[in-house]
């Protein structure tokens, strides 16, 4: 009996456009191309035809997720010390 090892699935750049990339661009293939050709993102080359893994396609949704974070709290201002003013500059803080 012969063991078959279970196959990797792999996605085109067609594919993973499809799945990853907004649908209005007008290049999302040569967008995908580019950047794995930079070294930005994980793929693999078969000769001339990029592909990628499961893993790699959910790394590329993970890159360009956004994460909301929680707006920073102000902290609120204090009032001006009149301690080492000026005359002059403490009535023009009084005055304000």
């Amino acid at each position: 009996m012969t063991a078959t090892s279970p196959r990797m699935e792999t996605f085109s750049l067609t594919e993973v456009a499809d799945a990853a990339l907004p649908k209005h661009w007008k290049h999302p293939e040569r967008w995908l191309r580019e950047r794995l050709n930079r070294g930005e993102l994980v793929g693999y080359r078969l000769g001339r035809e990029w592909r990628f893994t499961r893993e790699q396609l959910d790394a590329l949704i993970a890159k360009y997720t956004n994460v909301a974070t929680p707006a920073p709290t102000v902290a609120p201002v204090p009032e001006p010390s009149a301690v080492g003013l000026s005359p002059r500059t403490r009535r023009r803080l009084l005055s304000a």
